[in-house]
Formats: structure tokens, sequence, C-alpha cells
């Protein structure tokens, strides 16, 4: 990044950034996740701070820069952090002495989110959004109650084609789409994911394309299996909010994380 010479960085920090331990059996990205988290929590990057680029901090940590990457995004993911587009990533968190230290990210992803941590060019493929559908198992999924379901649908991918293809269905008690881009929305579910989602169910399968050729897109696709990844969203009082089904092309998105959260 142009501007990592803002982000000032201690020897205390330093050191910690080296220790970053390996042949441990836990993911690189995971290891560098908790030496950030750790300095943030100490004050070594206060809030209102910026964080060291990615190159940066590759070269502190002595790891690849797809690590590194993976790192950032979790710590934004869970509201720590945030990316200013053209300045670079910045501490929010200021801190609560009630909480206590978190001993692993966040890690389900949102399939954009991940595969953005693996390409630097990702695109939307194709994009649906459905308003209103009625459908009995979608209804006893979210506790619906007879409500409508909106579903929206996106593909993203690179230059080796789509890589993920999402689904998801919720209600309008969930986001209010009305007049809404399909970027609104799909900027919208983001921040449902981060500011109200507490824990994930997930279902793990193998599926192929001709299931996703009804809706629309399935003659992009690559006629091979898919591994799908079916998830549901739920808040504290676990009570469902969404509903998922995220489609991978595992030859080019492959998994290395656990789905939880």
């Amino acid at each position: 990044m142009a501007n990592i010479n803002n982000a000032v960085v201690s020897e205390r920090s330093r050191s910690v950034l080296a220790s970053v331990a390996r042949g441990s059996g836990t993911p690189i990205y995971v290891e560098i996740y908790r030496k950030m988290l750790q300095l943030i929590k100490e004050g070594e990057f206060g809030y209102g701070d910026m964080l060291p680029g990615e190159e940066e901090l590759t070269s502190l940590t002595g790891t690849g820069r797809s690590s590194v990457r993976s790192a950032l995004m979790l710590l934004c993911e869970d509201g720590y952090t945030e990316t200013r587009r053209g300045r670079g990533t910045f501490v929010i968190y200021r801190g609560d002495p009630k909480e206590k230290s978190a001993a692993f990210p966040t890690e389900y992803i949102l399939p954009r989110r991940r595969l953005e941590a693996e390409q630097d060019d990702v695109k939307v493929w194709y994009s649906l959004f459905k308003k209103n559908t009625y459908d009995q198992f979608l209804d006893e999924e979210l506790s619906a109650d007879g409500k409508e379901v909106n579903i929206f649908i996106r593909a993203y991918g690179g230059e080796s084609g789509p890589a993920v293809v999402s689904s998801v269905y919720f209600t309008d008690d969930l986001i209010d789409t009305e007049g809404m881009t399909e970027d609104r929305i799909e900027e919208k579910l983001e921040k449902v994911f981060r500011k109200k989602v507490k824990t994930v169910d997930t279902a793990l399968s193998i599926s192929y394309s001709t299931e996703m050729q009804m809706a629309g897109f399935g003659k992009d696709l690559p006629n091979k299996k898919y591994l799908l990844c079916v998830t549901t969203w739920k808040d504290k009082k676990d009570r469902p909010l969404a509903y998922c089904k995220d489609y991978y092309n595992s030859d080019i998105l492959r998994f290395r994380q656990t789905f939880s959260k």
C-alpha cells in the first residue's frame, strides 16, 4: 500500500508480530489475527490508529501476503477495524473492560469476502433479486409465519471464471429493501451479519451445476461437482435471521477454515 509509512509500529509491536507461530497446527492467518488483536487490545494500535499495510505486515510477520490479507479481513469482520478506500485500515475498537479476550475470530466469512482474500480482482458474474416469494420450506427455516421471503442471488469470480454462487433468503423484517439497488442490498446484508448474527448453523454437501441452472446462471458454470454450504444466521436469542446456500467451485476457491461464529 502506498501509505504504509503513515502507520507507527513500536518495538513492542514488532516483537509480537515477529513471534507468529508456525507449525503449531493453527492456520497462519489465525495466528496473525490473534497477534494483531492482542496489540489492539493492549493499546499498541489504539482507536483511530492506522494499521501497517499488507506489504509491511508480510515483512513484520515473515508470512505470506494472502495470510496477512485474511487476518486483516477478519479484524474488519469482527468489528475491530475498518478499511477506508485509498487510505488504509484503521482501528475502530474503543475497548471494553468487561469484554473477554477473543480466542478465535469469526470463522464463517461471507462468500465475497472469502474470495477477496484469495484474489485481487473479484467481479460479480450474475446478480438477481426476487422480492416477496412464498416457500413452505423457507417459511419453516426462517420461522417466517407465512410472510413472503426475499431471494438475493449473486455469483462472484475472477479471471478463472465463477468461483462461488451465493443465495440469501430473508424477510422484510430483516431489511426493508424498498427502492434499494442490488449493491445496497448486499451492503445491508453484510452489516446485518457483522452486527446481529451471533451463531451460524452450517451443513456441507456436494451438489452439481444442474441445480443452479434454474436460476439462470448454470450455463456459465463448469459441469462439475460443487461444495454446497448451507447456513442459517441466528441472533443472540437463537432466532433465524437469514438462510443461505453458497455453491463453491473448489477448483478456484479452497477452504482452510471451519464454519462457526
